[in-house]
């Protein structure tokens, strides 16, 4: 069996997709294995929801988010094994408590916890994911660059892990072992650009969302939520709103193929959040765009629908360290 879709991991077996179908890929002799979600032994308690919720997202082993229907409006449910779901609770708890004075930025919290799974309300607004698909505002993006800085004005908490090294060789040795379709240029491009990535130290250590994207962002009157908060983390403020940069890029050339649209959109999030007292370091934002527009080269080698995206991304990376 092939696959389309893959979610490499530093240890374990890799969830992912062939077609519509849940598998599970072991990357020493890329066997494939099929998955049906209403029976994942890593998952047990999911096939519970299933008889009377409708999947949303699902990485088998891993994780999995259920919509159920209420009289009430719809819930979103987490599901994950205990230890993770230890992890997500504590980081937003933490990210909550740093948050609690902001006016500009909230954490969608869950109105329950109990064993294995956390459940939500709806969030208000739109996702940034779909505002920019539909060709944002700027409006939108100021929002979240001074709802972001809202965040990284906190500095760091206690109980929250520290920020893990950044390597781009771990990227390009999954794409080099794993994908033979990958041009030879793009994995040596990622290892150059990994050679450039540098950092200016002085920059202080804040609270981080640690996943931020644009799907983890909802933009509501002036305000804006974030959402899944389980990889909270201290370390560089610039990881996040770099991060959160290079991914409004991405989609300009998903969506538009409009680089330089995605680029300027950048910048006015990035301005935004600086004039709003982001303490992230200019140069480290601009270094993390640049690193993580390489990785994202990387990781969609992996989502075969988006093999096209990978060598404009690499591209744009490339030439930001030449």
């Amino acid at each position: 069996m092939t696959w389309d879709v893959l979610y490499p991991r530093r240890s374990g077996l890799w969830p992912g997709r062939s077609g519509d179908q849940p598998i599970k890929y072991e990357p020493t002799t890329k066997h494939v294995v099929q998955v049906d979600p209403r029976n994942d032994p890593d998952l047990p308690q999911l096939g519970g929801w299933l008889e009377s919720a409708g999947l949303v997202a699902y990485r088998p082993g891993v994780r999995a988010t259920v919509r159920v229907e209420t009289a009430a409006g719809e819930l979103y449910v987490k599901v994950a094994g205990q230890s993770r779901m230890k992890r997500l609770a504590n980081a937003e708890d933490r990210l909550a408590v740093a948050l609690a004075a902001s006016q500009a930025a909230q954490l969608a919290l869950p109105i329950s916890r109990y064993r294995g799974a956390s459940v939500y309300a709806t969030v208000a607004g739109h996702d940034l994911h779909s505002l920019l698909r539909n060709d944002a505002s700027e409006k939108a993006l100021v929002q979240c660059g001074r709802g972001i800085a809202a965040l990284h004005r906190f500095g760091p908490l206690s109980g929250l892990p520290e920020d893990p090294p950044y390597t781009i060789e771990q990227w390009a040795e999954w794409v080099e072992q794993h994908d033979p379709s990958a041009p030879g240029e793009l994995v040596d491009e990622a290892r150059r650009v990994g050679r450039h990535f540098e950092f200016d130290t002085l920059e202080p250590k804040a609270v981080l969302h640690g996943d931020l994207h644009d799907k983890n962002v909802f933009v509501a009157g002036r305000a804006i939520t974030l959402i899944d908060a389980g990889s909270a983390r201290t370390g560089r403020p610039s990881d996040d709103i770099g991060m959160l940069a290079a991914h409004v890029v991405l989609r300009s050339i998903q969506y538009r193929n409009d680089p330089e649209t995605g680029l300027r959109h950048a910048g006015v999030l990035v301005d935004a959040y600086l004039a709003a007292g982001g303490t992230a370091l200019a140069a480290n934002i601009s270094a993390v765009t640049t690193y993580t527009l390489a990785r994202l080269a990387c990781l969609y080698r992996f989502r075969k629908k988006w093999h096209g995206v990978t060598e404009q991304l690499m591209a744009l990376a490339t030439e930001r360290v030449a």
